[in-house]
């Protein structure tokens, strides 16, 4: 009913055409008595009782129906009042761009219809209110002088339609970079002192460091115990001739011991070299958690269409995206920086809803299934198996095919971000070269950790992808698995350079408008045939940190595929 003038009839004829089987009046007299509408007085007699919406509500209603529910109706009163016109139209564009060959006795019944749609498609927001603009100023609606409509002030229950969105919590990582420690001098043996005389109050003696020296040099405890004959002088002679015993028995579980307190791991003979290397090499960074609140909501992949449970339970998580303005690109002065990523300029961003995570295996098994939109898509393409890892070895045909399958059936607007969307939802608002800070660790992210970024350090290099929401950490509007793992497609054409990018967020192609990016549905046809490279962003498994960065940008073939190329999906949000 929000699509169409709440009119008796045109309840009626919803109900015989769109309803399967005969359906009961009760659910219409609940709708009129629900305080949602209010009678309008016209001043002429001979009208049938109009009603109107409340202000807003109609706009509520029209965002919470699916596009292709809202296009039904829309064709079905268009052809009704067509027929009674003796007109042989059967979509409302057909009827709306015809106004203005009608007669003024048609156009009196066609407009009361005719301003009801042009509201509608204006809530619908991108190419059907573009529509909606070239009707209202066309077609004159106003002309043939029809009453403005006065409204009775009654007094009326008021109703509050819930948002899909919804909030949830999750731990934003940050690196801080420690210079004093970076630049100290001490062996060490010396930093272990230290760290375990802050732990126990008490400095290693003597013989623990002669442990410690030993560890590090893979000796034997009797190897050890040859070596420390000038720290026994002061023990008993029992246990100066028994020293490798004394140290494994005695000195090494307390000294293990401690420095499992201190490093918070447990720590042996076997480990003790590594852990104690690892962390030397890694005290000078801190890593940082606090916890934060975003707004999303839940696509419920077994739910959408009527094709049966296709998800199982599988959910898209679609994280708000707020409005804001950053710097894109890099400064001049970034580490290892490219040319590709100048000049910095400044855009502005509406907001939009972006994947928590990279398409995972399930999701995109899901949505495989969904019925064909133009394009064939394995339903099964990733080197590495398994339902929580990113899908990987999709190309850009295969992630537009998975966009407007996943429209269709939802009737949102699903689509790839737009370049700059993606850097600006990567960045969370700050401009480092990556989100957690000036450096990224294995311990937050997913890449080839055998390199490092300004004073970062190696560590582990995985090889393969990881399950999204591995490492449990997010940038500061709640977007995890940004650097690494997979890269991700954008929507934009590759340019070596941003000399004369928009400003706006929008798609960079010369060549194909922007609106055409919007309606993935719609204009398949003419995505799918575009040979343009295409944008990808973020690095992945196999990566060296540099290409992590969030202003790090490379492209590919749009039929090009690989075992460390992904996507994630965006949502436009109504009316933007």
């Amino acid at each position: 009913m929000a699509a169409a003038p709440v009119d008796l009839r045109v309840v009626h004829l919803i109900q015989k055409t769109l309803l399967p089987q005969p359906s009961s009046l009760v659910p219409v007299a609940e709708v009129f008595l629900s305080g949602t509408i209010q009678r309008v007085d016209y001043p002429r007699s001979d009208r049938n009782p109009q009603y109107e919406f409340l202000p807003e509500v109609r706009k509520l209603l029209n965002q919470a129906t699916r596009l292709g529910e809202t296009e039904k109706v829309l064709d079905i009163v268009s052809s009704y009042i067509a027929e009674k016109l003796g007109l042989s139209i059967t979509s409302f564009t057909a009827l709306l761009l015809k106004l203005q060959d009608l007669t003024t006795a048609q156009q009196e019944q066609i407009l009361p219809f005719a301003r009801v749609a042009v509201e509608v498609l204006q809530n619908l927001g991108g190419e059907y209110a573009t529509f909606a603009q070239r009707v209202a100023g066309n077609s004159e609606l106003e002309f043939i002088g029809f009453p403005p409509r006065q409204i009775f002030n009654i007094e009326v229950a008021t109703i509050e339609v819930a948002s899909e969105s919804d909030t949830f919590e999750f731990t934003v990582a940050t690196i801080e970079i420690n210079a004093s420690l970076l630049s100290s001098s001490n062996s060490p043996v010396e930093l272990v002192d230290e760290k375990v005389f802050a732990q126990r109050g008490e400095h290693l003696n003597d013989l623990e460091q002669q442990l410690i020296q030993g560890v590090l040099a893979n000796r034997t405890y009797a190897q050890i115990a040859a070596t420390s004959r000038n720290s026994v002088e002061h023990l008993p002679e029992n246990v100066a001739t028994n020293l490798s015993k004394y140290l494994q028995n005695n000195v090494a579980p307390n000294l293990w011991q401690h420095l499992s307190a201190a490093f918070g791991e447990k720590v042996t003979k076997t480990k003790a070299k590594k852990l104690i290397k690892q962390w030397v090499a890694h005290r000078h960074i801190t890593i940082h958690r606090h916890r934060q609140q975003a707004e999303y909501f839940i696509e419920y992949l077994g739910n959408i269409g009527n094709f049966g449970n296709l998800g199982n339970g599988v959910e898209l998580e679609m994280v708000a995206i707020p409005a804001g303005s950053f710097l894109m690109g890099s400064p001049k002065d970034e580490l290892e920086r490219s040319d590709r990523e100048s000049p910095q300029h400044r855009v502005t961003i509406q907001p939009f809803f972006l994947g928590r995570y990279p398409v995972t295996q399930a999701q995109w098994q899901a949505v495989a299934s969904l019925p064909q939109q133009k394009r064939e898509l394995n339903p099964n393409p990733s080197r590495f198996k398994g339902a929580n890892r990113p899908v990987e070895n999709v190309s850009w045909y295969d992630a537009i095919e998975f966009c407007a399958r996943l429209s269709h059936a939802t009737g949102k607007s699903y689509r790839l971000p737009s370049e700059a969307e993606w850097e600006y939802a990567a960045r969370g608002g700050t401009t480092t070269p990556f989100h957690f800070g000036e450096t990224i660790t294995s311990e937050l992210a997913n890449y080839n950790a055998n390199y490092t970024y300004g004073a970062g350090v190696k560590g582990v290099y995985r090889g393969e992808t990881t399950p999204v929401g591995s490492f449990g950490v997010a940038n500061a509007f709640g977007l995890s698995e940004i650097h690494g793992n997979v890269w991700e497609w954008c929507l934009d054409p590759w340019h070596g350079n941003y000399q004369g990018a928009p400003s706006d967020g929008r798609v960079w192609d010369e060549k194909i408008q922007n609106d055409i990016y919007l309606n993935i549905v719609k204009n398949l046809d003419i995505l799918l045939e575009s040979s343009e490279r295409r944008v990808i962003c973020g690095g992945s498994w196999y990566d060296y940190p540099i290409g992590c960065r969030c202003a790090y940008r490379l492209y590919d073939h749009p039929d090009y595929a690989s075992s460390n190329l992904g996507f994630r999906v965006a949502c436009g949000v109504p009316g933007t």
